[in-house]
């Protein structure tokens, strides 16, 4: 056999080195096609028109988006989506070369959807657009599920994201009618009016009165109003930028007569500002006392305690008036529910989470995954059984 000359093993030990690093380099692009990660074309849509672009890294939604039905993993992604919007390297385009998109979010894996979920992911895209005059592209868009796409365009993402133009057709819903959201910085009565007029309309005249009889406007216009005056303190130190503003929308079941009200903002969250309320030291008193009968060995500024810290000052809310801090109309946010056929109020606050349902006891409880801001939720039936 003939010998090899040192050059030619090194030549061998090089080329084999090469063979390997191109089959390593199949198996991780086999990969992370499989994960939805990796150089692919992709479809989007810029002003106007249809263009097709290279896309690397998705970020896939969970296939149920739901802060009810699947709160872990839709405040994960939310929260994954927060943060890769105030990054360097996020959903925006800025490789230099044209038509590479480095990351998107993939709205394609969705498979159901709660408008009051995507009011709080639009709440982000919203932020961003105030603060940078900027729209993202969606990707793909041809590949969504129809109930989602139609969910979302109904509730405004048309006008937060480059889209694909609307055309003449009516998205079918079945009976559910989601409304856009409204947004704003100060607490106008005329949106809040305007929200539950639409909610009316799409009622028979008899649901809609007993929609108007639980007043809702009442609990919105409180909600709203405690989010200007308390939400935005001045000199806070904040995570992500503010835009100080809320966000507000409703839908409704036609053929159950069953209306859902959320109304969200990103500011400090209700057990932060309690301290700060001029009931603070009933709060204290009443929660030490709550907390000594539990055999609580941890201080009340747990974060452990924020579901009970809500339900609290709930209490309070009730037999008190004036509160400051997010604690001012609770009870009366409350009463919405309490006033309708069938009424369920949640609220989400970072760790805290309470709900008050006909039927049963108020309920609070802890969540490890905090939640960024606050959020209000009002689930009212107006005729049948539920």
């Amino acid at each position: 056999m003939r010998k090899l000359r040192p050059y030619h093993k090194v030549w061998l030990k090089r080329h084999a080195r090469r063979l390997n690093q191109r089959r390593v380099s199949w198996k991780e692009w086999k990969r992370d096609q499989r994960n939805g990660i990796g150089r692919r074309r992709a479809t989007i849509y810029k002003d106007g028109q249809q263009k097709q672009i290279w896309a690397e890294r998705a970020i896939p939604a969970p296939e149920v988006f739901s802060l009810d039905s699947n709160y872990t993993e839709t405040l994960l992604y939310i929260t994954q989506i927060r943060d890769r919007l105030f990054s360097n390297n996020l959903l925006i385009n800025r490789n230099k070369r044209r038509g590479h998109l480095k990351e998107y979010a993939d709205f394609g894996t969705i498979k159901d959807i709660s408008p009051t979920a995507a009011l709080v992911l639009a709440a982000e895209f919203d932020r961003y657009r105030h603060l940078t005059g900027l729209k993202f592209c969606t990707v793909d868009e041809h590949r969504w599920d129809y109930f989602v796409l139609s969910v979302l365009r109904s509730l405004g993402f048309h006008e937060l994201l480059e889209m694909k133009p609307l055309s003449s057709e009516q998205f079918d819903l079945g009976s559910t009618r989601v409304l856009q959201f409204l947004s704003g910085e100060q607490a106008i009565g005329e949106s809040v009016g305007r929200l539950q007029d639409a909610l009316a309309e799409l009622l028979p005249d008899d649901a809609a009165q007993r929609l108007l009889y639980a007043e809702p406007y009442g609990g919105i216009f409180e909600a709203i109003l405690n989010s200007w005056s308390w939400a935005y303190p001045e000199g806070h130190s904040w995570l992500h930028p503010s835009v100080h503003r809320w966000w507000m929308t409703g839908y409704v079941d036609t053929s159950e007569n069953f209306v859902t009200i959320a109304v969200y903002d990103q500011g400090v969250t209700i057990p932060f500002s309690l301290p700060f309320g001029k009931y603070a030291e009933r709060h204290e008193r009443l929660l030490s006392k709550v907390l000594s009968y539990l055999k609580f060995t941890g201080t009340i500024s747990d974060m452990r305690l924020d579901g009970l810290a809500i339900r609290t000052a709930m209490k309070i809310a009730k037999t008190s008036t004036g509160l400051l801090q997010h604690g001012k109309g609770l009870h009366s946010m409350q009463e919405v529910a309490e006033r309708a056929e069938y009424g369920r109020l949640r609220i989400l606050s970072r760790h805290g989470e309470y709900i008050w349902e006909t039927g049963t006891r108020p309920t609070s409880q802890y969540n490890e995954l905090p939640f960024h801001g606050t959020l209000i939720e009002w689930q009212l039936g107006l005729g049948k059984e539920r």
